[in-house]
């Protein structure tokens, strides 16, 4: 699909970004990473990076002058965000659309609530469960009772929503096991990502365990029961959060990440890749390293795999 350099100016002015644009107007094939560098593509590069390879006749969203790819007949965009901005551009031009309805090999108990705006893809199976307009339920998805899924959430396959948690004690007389039911639901804030292969255990008694307002859980991640994610918060792939854990709002967990039971941290938490968290800190805006995981005074720098943006936006206020 073709995008002109007025094509990208028009949707910029639409959604009210301020923008100077430099060097020659063209034609662009699409959309492009850096990481696959092609010629007549449309990238956004932060800071000085410079291209892997020459490339010309492309467009590059840029948060600051780059005159060197003007030279070499780019097209730059500059912008006060290049990221976010190159984000929007993708989102309006590839909306996210929901196809609402239930796919026939789908199973759904008589009693789940399910507003007409719903899309349930193919052998997802759902329980006495509340879900609202938006949400769009992929493929090979289990939905358990008392599990409220809020609108505009997006669950990709294999994820099971609602387990059982695994509590018990020993019984000192007999030593037998005694497992303790889990009778609790889950809870979904709007606008949320649930990755897939994501296990989220329901809580134990009557809590629920609760995935905060506009929430991105990467695949592989395991939530455990009775937990409480705070808003706006981001797991990376195959975090593991033990059962009833607090995370703070504006909270970021690395990749592998492990949090052991009834720990709690405070909000804009920035938990290093492969940390294990043996003990609470509740002070806001720590970052929290190795094994054991130990806490420092978040530092003012851009972190590798933490969006600068979303790092602006950490505990809730603008950078």
């Amino acid at each position: 699909m073709p995008f002109s350099l007025h094509d990208i100016e028009a949707v910029l002015s639409e959604i009210d970004i301020s923008y100077e644009t430099y060097g020659p107007s063209n034609v662009y094939d699409g959309f492009c990473s850096l990481r696959l560098i092609q010629n007549n593509g449309i990238y956004f590069c932060v800071g000085d990076i410079i291209p892997n390879g020459d490339v010309t006749g492309s467009l590059f969203i840029c948060n600051q002058l780059r005159p060197d790819l003007v030279e070499k007949g780019n097209a730059t965009i500059v912008v006060e965000d290049a990221q976010s901005c190159y984000y929007k551009l993708l989102n309006k031009f590839f909306p996210r659309n929901i196809r609402p309805g239930i796919h026939p090999t789908a199973i759904i108990d008589p009693d789940a609530v399910i507003e007409n705006e719903v899309e349930i893809g193919p052998y997802c199976v759902i329980g006495k469960a509340n879900i609202k307009n938006g949400v769009c339920l992929q493929s090979n998805i289990t939905i358990n009772d008392k599990v409220s899924i809020g609108k505009y959430v997006t669950i990709e396959p294999y994820t099971v929503i609602g387990a059982t948690g695994v509590a018990w004690a020993y019984d000192r007389k007999s030593g037998d096991r005694i497992m303790q039911p889990q009778l609790g639901g889950v809870v979904i804030g709007d606008y949320s990502f649930i990755g897939s292969n994501i296990t989220v255990a329901r809580g134990s008694i009557n809590e629920s365990t609760e995935i905060g307002l506009d929430c991105m859980i990467a695949h592989g991640s395991k939530i455990g029961h009775g937990c409480r994610i705070g808003d706006h918060t981001h797991f990376a792939n195959n975090v593991s959060i033990a059962g009833n854990v607090d995370i703070g709002a504006y909270s970021f967990l690395g990749s592998g990440a492990v949090v052991r039971p009834n720990i709690s941290l405070g909000e804009g938490t920035i938990l290093a890749a492969g940390a294990v968290v043996v003990k609470s800190v509740l002070e806001s805006g720590r970052l929290l390293m190795g094994v054991p995981a130990t806490a420092s005074t978040y530092a003012d720098k851009a972190l590798n795999g933490i969006p600068q943006s979303f790092r602006k936006k950490r505990g809730g206020k603008d950078g």
